[in-house]
């Protein structure tokens, strides 16, 4: 009788190790990053917005499915930016006719190589909601549209749980033009840090 019991308990102590390893809490990292847009608008005449450029602040949260895959969820928002006709993007950056603004947000795909001593390099593919402002003063333009993008970068690992971004240069493409003009697609580039809550990556 005894010898069941025990034989019973060594099962179930068995069984709750496997369940508790195949449950284990997600593995899981967070990423923030400064994030330049640009969005390059119609060059018609002098009122038209030739441009519109934002630094925006982004953060990011993706589970590590494994090694190369992970997916999770990014937001970037605006701190900063303008709008530029034709003449002043060209000799004035920095210092636009209009105040502008820009936000997006969605499911992210990342694809990594494998672990590495230094560098890694990786593909995003993501899709997002996005909301675009230009601000005149009196007036504001105001428009959302759905885009599909995605960035290409490369990351230097500091630590056993932190990477530094050196750089990841992305495009988006709207399914709407932003406004009246030919504004139909985002170029941007990122820098931050990303760091590891689970094991090593």
């Amino acid at each position: 009788m005894v010898t069941r019991a025990a034989l019973f308990f060594i099962l179930i102590s068995s069984f709750s190790r496997i369940g508790f390893a195949q449950f284990q809490l997600p593995r899981v990292d967070v990423e923030v990053k400064l994030n330049q847009t640009v969005l390059p608008g119609d060059n018609y005449d002098q009122y038209t917005v030739k441009a519109i450029e934002t630094t925006n602040l982004l953060l990011g949260a993706h589970w590590q499915i494994n090694q190369h895959f992970a997916l999770g969820w990014i937001y970037s928002n605006s701190f900063r930016g303008n709008g530029y006709n034709v003449n002043d993007f060209k000799f004035n950056f920095g210092k636009g006719d209009s105040k502008a603004m820009t936000m997006y947000s969605g499911p992210d795909l990342r694809i990594a190589t494998g672990r590495a001593k230094k560098w890694r390099q990786y593909l995003s593919i993501n899709y997002c909601k996005v909301e675009v402002v230009e601000d005149k003063g009196s007036f504001r333009y105001a428009q959302k549209t759905n885009a599909f993008g995605g960035s290409i970068g490369v990351a230097r690992k500091m630590g056993n749980r932190l990477y530094w971004n050196v750089f990841e240069l992305g495009a988006k493409a709207f399914t709407d033009n932003i406004f009246w003009s030919n504004m139909n697609f985002m170029f941007d580039i990122k820098m931050g840090v990303t760091y590891n809550l689970g094991k090593k990556k």
